[in-house]
């Protein structure tokens, strides 16, 4: 590769990795910043395609499990959480130990897979989570007043008013 070109990659790949983690401690702080997210999934694409055309396929493999998480979000499919969060950081850190090892040898040998396996899977529960919540009528979620998510029994409006019928007919309590 020539050394103009890679030095070149190299600047605009860490330019675009600093103005990544900003916009992830501004998302951090204001987790319905939508500004925010729109930011981070464009400059983990950008990111994603830039090493994917210069053939650095393991950071293109982190910065396109960061860029689903972030659809993710930006679809609504999931929340932006502290946990969800330090992922995003632990893939960024890792694309740039993988960009650094470019720049020193022009090459790397980092294994992603455990840090893509931990983003892909936050994604996957995810979206599990929303099929089984979506699937069951008689499911709600409530946060307590530490924010964690509870899941409680709710009758479903069919359930309740058949039981309210059943009340009327009987003229006693439902069946």
């Amino acid at each position: 590769m020539d050394d103009e070109l890679h030095q070149a990659f190299i600047t605009e790949s860490e330019e675009s990795i600093t103005q990544l983690n900003n916009s992830l401690l501004q998302l951090e702080d204001n987790p319905e910043d939508e500004e925010a997210i729109d930011d981070i999934f464009r400059r983990a694409h950008t990111l994603k395609g830039n090493f994917g055309a210069m053939g650095f396929d393991t950071a293109a493999t982190i910065a396109h499990a960061i860029e689903d998480l972030l659809d993710a979000v930006r679809q609504g499919h999931i929340e932006v959480t502290p946990e969800r969060m330090d992922l995003v950081f632990d893939g960024v850190d890792l694309i740039l130990d993988v960009l650094h090892e470019i720049e020193e040898t022009g090459e790397s040998t980092v294994d992603p897979a455990e840090t893509v396996d931990a983003l892909r899977a936050e994604v996957e529960n995810a979206e599990e989570g929303d099929e089984a919540d979506a699937g069951d009528p008689d499911k709600a979620d409530a946060s307590d007043d530490d924010g964690q998510t509870l899941e409680l029994d709710v009758p479903s409006s069919a359930s309740s008013a058949d039981e309210d019928a059943g009340a009327r007919d009987t003229g006693g309590e439902p069946q």
